[in-house]
């Protein structure tokens, strides 16, 4: 599976991002994150290759994107939680993670999504369908799972997940929070799609 974009947020008020602030980010992350980016005075974006760590005044976010078993949750909490120290901010977050991602399959997505929707979707002349599924999980995170045909190439499925943590996260637990949504999207949200397209 291939992680085209991702998104793992802390959500929460940073506050100003002063001059001094930027210069803390910029001597802790250096090594990880060499170029520097500032948009406008209220977004400071620290970049190498396909990630970069994007902090605004309301939340901490690393972007990625490669293969997903090469996407690591423990660092990326690890750089969510130094930066977060760096700032000097709460230790507890709302943890919002968006994944958009693809995955080959010898099967046409398109033809095979219609699937139990053939006849409406003949009626409405779709050529393919995709599928939202709402999802709650009381402990952990609640949100939408999107699984459908991948329109650029009808041999992959596409995957979009807008997650949400139910409840504040502790720094010293964003790493297993994290981890699980990787293995959710690896394991439970593959083999749902493994059931529509194959």
């Amino acid at each position: 599976m291939y992680v085209i974009n991702s998104n793992f947020s802390l959500v929460k008020q940073v506050g100003d991002l002063s001059e001094s602030r930027l210069n803390a980010l910029k001597k802790n992350f250096y090594d990880t994150f060499p170029e520097i980016i500032r948009p406008n005075g209220e977004t400071i974006i620290l970049k190498k290759a396909a990630s970069a760590l994007i902090i605004s005044n309301d939340r901490i976010v690393f972007a990625t994107q490669g293969d997903l078993s090469n996407i690591n949750g423990d660092n990326i909490a690890e750089i969510l939680v130094k930066a977060n120290e760096i700032l000097e901010l709460s230790p507890n977050s709302t943890i919002a993670v968006t994944i958009e991602a693809i995955d080959s399959v010898n099967e046409n997505t398109l033809e095979k999504s219609k699937g139990y929707f053939g006849e409406c979707s003949d009626m409405l002349s779709a050529y393919g369908i995709g599928y939202r599924f709402m999802i709650r999980n009381e402990n952990k995170y609640h949100g939408d799972v999107h699984i459908e045909p991948y329109i650029k190439d009808a041999q992959k499925i596409f995957y979009l997940l807008n997650l949400l943590s139910t409840e504040h996260i502790h720094s010293n637990e964003i790493h297993v929070f994290i981890d699980d949504i990787l293995s959710f999207l690896n394991e439970k949200v593959k083999s749902a799609a493994s059931k529509i397209f194959l």
